[in-house]
């Protein structure tokens, strides 16, 4: 602040010109000094000052930086109060994407790379994150709907089309015996989500009429 620079005498107007040319607001000044706004203002337009917008007093604090992937000038704090801003060194999402994917590539150094080389070297990999159904670790007899859909959808050559309401959006399996391994075409309807759950709340086996529902409840 002024005060830890200077000790001045009251109303020196070569100093206010100095200070305020140097970036210091005249609210600031005219604390620093004990004088009214106004007084400060006329004397700086007296000398022929220009008063700054407010715009411009706040472009000090406005910084610009280059783009470390595109080299596109680009703002980084464009507010007085920004915070974090003033560090970014990308000026896009696009461009953060890559500086990142360029950091993770940089760590991974020599030795590393020498390790995993030769972990993997020589071993048979062709099987791995393709296992099918029983061969999958957590296999439960076909329980999940990525199973019971491929095979509905694939095997079974179902229409991805909601039995009900002929919608093509948000398409899932319907068992009408409610036994997710029994995957058989007699057995399975293809329904959207908002029948497929009308159909359980009719059944009563969601919502409030379920057996675990609100109605069922015990009331306190």
């Amino acid at each position: 602040m002024i005060t830890n620079m200077l000790h001045m005498e009251e109303g020196d107007i070569t100093d206010i010109i100095k200070f305020y040319s140097d970036g210091y607001s005249i609210d600031v000044l005219r604390k620093e000094y004990k004088v009214s706004f106004n007084k400060i203002r006329d004397l700086l337009v007296s000398h022929g000052i220009k008063i700054r917008t407010r715009t411009e007093a706040l472009q000090k604090y406005v910084a610009y930086r280059e783009c470390v992937i595109c080299n596109r000038i680009f703002r980084v704090k464009s507010k007085w109060n920004a915070k974090g801003s003033r560090y970014r060194k990308t000026c896009s999402s696009e461009c953060e994407s890559k500086f990142r994917s360029i950091a993770v590539k940089g760590s991974w150094k020599e030795e590393r790379k020498k390790h995993m080389s030769k972990l993997f070297t020589g071993r048979d990999t062709s099987n791995w994150n393709i296992a099918r159904r029983e061969n999958k670790p957590n296999w439960k007899g076909g329980y999940t709907s990525s199973v019971y859909n491929d095979i509905a959808f694939t095997e079974l050559g179902l229409d991805p089309v909601c039995n009900e309401c002929g919608s093509t959006k948000f398409i899932c399996v319907h068992h009408i015996d409610k036994d997710r391994t029994h995957n058989t075409i007699d057995n399975l309807v293809v329904l959207c989500k908002s029948c497929h759950t009308r159909l359980h709340n009719k059944l009563k086996d969601v919502g409030v009429n379920c057996p675990n529902g609100f109605n069922n409840k015990e009331k306190s």
